[in-house]
């Protein structure tokens, strides 16, 4: 009896280009960076507890939390560097998006000058919140005091909020960031791009 080995079956068409999609998070990651870094040279626009509906004391109380939240000394510096950062991962995607030879290489730079401003942003918030967090506790539980209703909260509980607050995009960020330099170094993705150039 001889045994005929079955054809190999031909390679499946993979389902979706990864090019394409990334090329397209990029452009509008960069976009929205550049917005919001803008944004954040300004005054910030929102308070880390409501002072709406509250009597004025309390208010005065949470608006110099916001301020002393907002005064990070490292902030404008940042948001500058924030604005550099994504515009390098727009050009990055465009450039994957037109599958220019130096695609990967702009894209890598950009991702990596995006993980360390992420990663400076973060220790910067961090260290920040922890030099003004006697006044921000001070602060809080002058709001919890005079507040007529006794609906403030705890004052460890509020000081929490602003830690994770403050912390979570920016932890958030650094992850996404280092999750697209780890998948933009793929062979899948070099491969697809040396194969779409004449």
């Amino acid at each position: 009896m001889v045994y005929v080995a079955p054809m190999a079956s031909p390679p499946v068409e993979k389902r979706a280009r990864a090019l394409p999609f990334l090329a397209f998070l990029f452009v509008v990651v960069g976009g929205c960076q550049m917005y919001c870094a803008v944004g954040e040279l300004g005054p910030r626009g929102y308070l880390p507890v409501s002072s709406e509906g509250n009597p004025p004391e309390v208010a005065e109380h949470l608006r110099e939390v916001q301020r002393l939240v907002s005064d990070d000394p490292n902030r404008a510096a940042l948001a500058v560097a924030t604005v550099v950062g994504g515009g390098m991962l727009l050009i990055g995607g465009l450039l994957l998006w037109r599958r220019r030879e130096s695609a990967i290489w702009w894209t890598k730079q950009a991702l990596g000058a995006n993980l360390l401003i992420a990663g400076a942003a973060l220790a910067s918030i961090l260290v920040h919140l922890y030099r003004t967090g006697g006044p921000l506790a001070r602060q809080l539980a002058a709001a919890v005091a005079a507040d007529p209703e006794g609906q403030g909260g705890d004052v460890g509980q509020l000081m929490d909020f602003l830690w994770v607050r403050e912390a979570l995009p920016r932890t958030t960020t650094l992850l996404i960031f280092a999750y697209f330099l780890w998948r933009i170094t793929r062979p899948d993705v070099r491969e697809e791009l040396e194969s779409a150039r004449p």
